[in-house]
Parts: structure tokens; sequence; C-alpha cells
């Protein structure tokens, strides 16, 4: 079984990935995805995705940092 700090990581992550790949059009600006949830531009939630990303990539790196520390299973 994963541990819970891993599967948020992954969770928050993969919901970054998916809205740079949603808002990505020239990051964010003219975005159809977003012109159809009403967000505007796009710009805002692009940004928002990265650090959703970015986020979720630091928690995996920390779950890992304490599986090395261990000992791992």
């Amino acid at each position: 079984m994963s541990h819970p700090l891993a599967r948020v990581g992954g969770v928050v992550g993969l919901a970054g990935l998916v809205g740079i790949v949603a808002f990505g059009t020239r990051y964010g600006r003219d975005s159809p995805v977003a012109a159809l949830l009403g967000l505007g531009d796009g710009t805002g939630a692009f940004v928002v995705s990265v650090g959703l990303l970015a986020t979720g990539v630091v928690l995996v790196d920390r779950f890992w940092e304490r599986e090395s520390d261990d000992g791992g299973d």
C-alpha cells in the first residue's frame, strides 16, 4: 500500500498536469477550455496548474526522502 503523502502528491501533480494540458494554449491565453469553464482568458488557471504540478512533485519527493531515510521496504 502506498503512503498517503505519495498518493496526495500524485493526485495533486496529476491535477496540475491535466490543467497544463487543458489551459496550455499560449500559457492559458485564449484557451477554449478556460472560456468554456468561464475562467476568463485562462492565464490564472494555467499558473495555478503549474503550481499544482510543482506541489505534487515536492510531495512525492518528500515521500521518497522519507523512504530512503527509513531504509525503504
